[in-house]
């Protein structure tokens, strides 16, 4: 059981540094959730911004169960350019 708490750690610390190797955080945005929203539809058709990113900045609250008028905080992401060499 502890092994493989210890490799499923490592698999998503592996997959967020990935992540961030394209992506980087260019601000947040308070999202105030309205009437038909879930976290899902949130993060993958207003933000495209990943559900973990979303809940990794929003600790306190469960967002299964977000309700109209509360206030999520949401990470907007731009891509990391890629460093070019001229020669």
């Amino acid at each position: 059981q502890q092994e493989f708490q210890a490799r499923r750690l490592q698999f998503h610390t592996s997959l967020q540094k990935e992540f961030f190797e394209q992506y980087r955080i260019a601000k947040t945005v308070n999202h105030k959730v309205i009437k038909s929203q879930n976290i899902w539809f949130i993060c993958n058709r207003v933000y495209n911004t990943p559900v973990w990113l979303v809940k990794d900045y929003n600790k306190e609250k469960n967002l299964e169960r977000i309700k109209p008028g509360e206030t999520i905080i949401i990470p907007i992401l731009e891509p990391v350019q890629p460093i070019t060499t001229t020669n």
